[in-house]
């Protein structure tokens, strides 16, 4: 490596001398110093627009030259129970990101990060990657609904057996423990329209009653089908929910509300924040194991 770095160094300070005595009529070899070329003694000077690069600025783009010359680099390592683990480095990573998909584990690292630093890592979030997996297994194994009268859809956490019956007005509603849809050709998309339409007036007003009790007023409130999160908050105020919560039962409803209302009071998870929660929630950490275990099978 010694000799690499000679090499290198040596090589870049006989261009800048090459550079530095050519005559001005032949272009500079670099475009950053250019009017530095000219002959010793020249008063012309640089023109207003040329800039010079520092020293730091030049040893600093000569070693990621040599040394980090690829964006990205892929690496594998082992994860629990014989997992495959693929780590992909980048220069414009700063922290470590660990993703669970597809039976897998995918980690996002810097580029000098070392490999038993993210084994460490690895180690260290065992139960968490074992539990995304076997989540995600479970939400496989489902298997989809075909929309079938004697069908079972859960609405806030509750069964109810589909029923398709003649309704003269073609509104879907909950009559006992069914589900009555009228006749339709695209049932599946109009059960589908219901649940969101469900989950935004639930969601509405759950999130207006524990605002009020809080003394906070969220800028914006939006219910969308999302792959993974049940909530978020944005430092400006903007709630969105997963439509998938309609599935969940109320008490685990009003459990990701308060904690994304709360996220108006503390934008973080400090203990300052759980208190908030946990004063209007305070069994607040069995239902968040309760999305944990029954997250996946939240669907319609």
């Amino acid at each position: 490596m010694r000799s690499r770095l000679h090499s290198a160094f040596r090589a870049y300070f006989l261009r800048l001398l090459a550079v530095r005595f050519r005559p001005c009529a032949q272009p500079p070899l670099h475009p950053n110093i250019l009017h530095r070329t000219c002959r010793f003694g020249s008063k012309l000077g640089p023109p207003p627009s040329a800039t010079f690069p520092t020293w730091s600025k030049l040893t600093s783009k000569l070693i990621k030259n040599l040394f980090l010359q690829r964006r990205t680099r892929l690496d594998a390592l082992s994860g629990p129970g014989g997992v495959p683990v693929v780590v992909q480095r980048t220069r414009r990573k700063k922290t470590v990101g660990i993703i669970v998909e597809n039976g897998g584990v995918r980690i996002r690292a810097p580029m000098r990060l070392a490999n038993w630093r993210i084994q460490e890592l690895l180690d260290s979030r065992v139960q968490w990657i074992s539990d995304k997996l076997r989540v995600q297994a479970e939400a496989e194994a489902t298997p989809p609904h075909l929309y079938e009268a004697g069908e079972v859809f859960v609405y806030l956490g509750a069964p109810y057996r589909l029923a398709i019956a003649d309704i003269a007005n073609g509104l879907i509603r909950i009559d006992k423990e069914h589900l009555v849809a009228p006749r339709a050709t695209e049932q599946a998309r109009r059960i589908e329209d219901w649940f969101l339409a469900q989950a935004v007036a639930v969601l509405s007003e759950v999130t207006n009653s524990f605002a009020a009790r809080l003394e906070v007023e969220p800028r914006s409130i939006k219910v969308r089908q999302y792959r993974s999160q049940w909530g978020s908050c944005s430092s400006r105020g903007d709630i969105r929910y997963n439509a998938r919560l309609i599935h969940a039962p109320l008490d685990v409803v009003e459990y990701v509300v308060v904690h994304e209302l709360a996220h108006l009071i503390h934008l973080n998870h400090s203990p300052q924040f759980w208190k908030v929660v946990g004063d209007l929630i305070p069994d607040h950490r069995d239902h968040r194991k309760w999305l944990r275990r029954h997250g996946s099978t939240l669907q319609v």
